[in-house]
C-alpha cells in the first residue's frame, strides 16, 4: 500500500495520495490548490500509480482546492458527499460506499459537523490486516478534538440567517458520526486534513 501525505504548510492543510502499487491504482483525498493538479499527477507517477479517483471530504471554503482541476485533467468526476452544495456534476458518495484499489479498500463514513457534507474515509490494507488501520477525517476529527463548523457560522453571521444551526446541533448530538467517533479503535491512525504538523 502507498500512503503519501502532501502538505501546504503555509495554510496548515494536508492532502493524501492512497493506492495499491501492485495494481497501480490510486486516489487523491482533498487536493490542495496551492500545490496544483500537476503535483498530484507527478507524485502518483513517481509511485507507479494512476489516479482513478479524486475525493473531497467536504466543500472547502477556507482554501482553494485542486479537485476539479485534477479531475478534469484525468477525465473523471470529483467524488463528494451527496449532500455537497455544488453546482457541477460529481460522483455522489453515501454512507458505506466503497472505493476499491486492488488490496486497498476505502469505506465512506458520513460524518457531518464541520460542514453538513463532511465525510471520513476508512482505509483497510488487506495485505496487512482485514481490519481498517487508518481514517482520513478531513476537518471532522482533528488531532485532539472535533472540527468546528466555523465556515457555516461565519456564513450565518454574514447572511443574518441560521439555516445550519439545527443541523450542527443535531449532528453533534445524535448523528452516527458521534457514535462512530466513540468506536474508532485507539490503534486506528487518524489523519485529519488540518492541524498540527
Amino acid at each position: 500500500m502507498i500512503f503519501v501525505p502532501l502538505w501546504d504548510h503555509t495554510r496548515g492543510c494536508a492532502s493524501f495520495l492512497v493506492g495499491d502499487d501492485v495494481v497501480g491504482q490510486g486516489l487523491v483525498v482533498d487536493p490542495l490548490g496551492q500545490l496544483g493538479a500537476d503535483s498530484y499527477i507527478l507524485e502518483a507517477a513517481d509511485w507507479g500509480l494512476a489516479i482513478t479517483a479524486v475525493v473531497e471530504t467536504h466543500v472547502h471554503a477556507d482554501h482553494p482546492s485542486a479537485a476539479r482541476e485534477l479531475a478534469d485533467k484525468l477525465g473523471i468526476r470529483v467524488s463528494l458527499s451527496h449532500r455537497a452544495p455544488v453546482a457541477y456534476a460529481v460522483n455522489p458518495l453515501h454512507q458505506d460506499d466503497a472505493i476499491d484499489l486492488g488490496q486497498v479498500h476505502v469505506q465512506v463514513w458520513e460524518t457531518p459537523g464541520h460542514t453538513p457534507d463532511s465525510l471520513s474515509l476508512v482505509v483497510t490494507d488487506r495485505t496487512r490486516s482485514p481490519e481498517p488501520w487508518l481514517i482520513l477525517s478531513g476537518d471532522r476529527y482533528l488531532w485532539a478534538t472535533w472540527g468546528a463548523p466555523i465556515w457555516w457560522r461565519r456564513r450565518q453571521r454574514e447572511s443574518g440567517t441560521r439555516p445550519w444551526i439545527n443541523i450542527t446541533r443535531s449532528t453533534a448530538k445524535f448523528s452516527p458520526c458521534r457514535i462512530r467517533r466513540n468506536c474508532i479503535p485507539p490503534i486506528m491512525a487518524r489523519r485529519p486534513a488540518a492541524g498540527c504538523f
